[in-house]
């Protein structure tokens, strides 16, 4: 396993779209002004923020976080840790950050912009105790699946950023986007891999999760742990 290599996202690069810069330039997203809610490629003077913010606590990062119930109700339960939020829709960012301000919880921020150029930008490495990816967009076309959230590229970056026995979780009710998941964690080597007979009680159900559970659709789980 070769983490010492470049990212390709370090740039904007091999995202949809491409470098989100040049694409901010050409189509402006709407414009939402709060102090919870950071987009470094809008600002950056919000990569200091970021990086100010995240210091010298314990840090768990949500990837897409869609309606947000995973997120309420983690960050109002551990008050003790700073939490990041990345989504791409402005709609459920901007739910979030009411939310936050309604009930008075400072230790989360929002970043309205795809993670993977940013992380290494604004991440300690060997920093971070939990990363969680849930019920991303499967892109089901052979020819998309290099859209996925979870890559060979992004593990990569999340073994880089976790600290030793930190946590990558992943949930999905698409079997084959699972398998997959498993597959490139065994292939990269610098997981340790748990596979849970139910989704972890522990911690709180996303939105998807529970709609799937009222429909009687099976959803799968995995936990990776960084190796040292």
């Amino acid at each position: 396993m070769d983490t010492s290599k470049k990212s390709p996202y370090a740039n904007g690069w091999g995202l949809i779209g491409g470098n989100p810069e040049l694409r901010n330039k050409r189509r402006k997203k709407p414009h939402y002004e709060h102090p919870f809610l950071l987009d470094p490629f809008e600002k950056p003077e919000d990569l200091e923020q970021i990086r100010s913010f995240l210091s010298e606590f314990p840090i768990e990062v949500e990837i897409g976080f869609r309606r947000g119930h995973f997120l309420r109700e983690r960050t109002v339960h551990c008050p003790e840790r700073r939490f990041l939020g990345f989504e791409l829709t402005l709609e459920w960012c901007r739910k979030m950050v009411r939310f936050l301000e309604r009930e008075k919880v400072t230790n989360t921020r929002i970043i309205q912009s795809d993670a993977r150029p940013l992380l290494e930008q604004i991440l300690p490495v060997n920093g971070v105790d939990s990363f969680y990816v849930f019920f991303p967009d499967p892109w089901w076309k052979k020819r998309h699946h290099k859209r996925r959230l979870v890559t060979a590229e992004t593990l990569d970056l999340f073994h880089r950023y976790l600290k030793h026995d930190g946590n990558f979780i992943f949930r999905t009710d698409v079997i084959p986007y699972f398998d997959h998941v498993r597959e490139l964690l065994e292939q990269h080597g610098g997981f340790d891999i748990h596979i849970p007979e139910s989704p972890e009680l522990s911690l709180p159900k996303t939105h998807r999760e529970k709609k799937c559970a009222e429909l009687g659709i099976e959803t799968v789980s995995l936990q990776a742990i960084r190796k040292a």
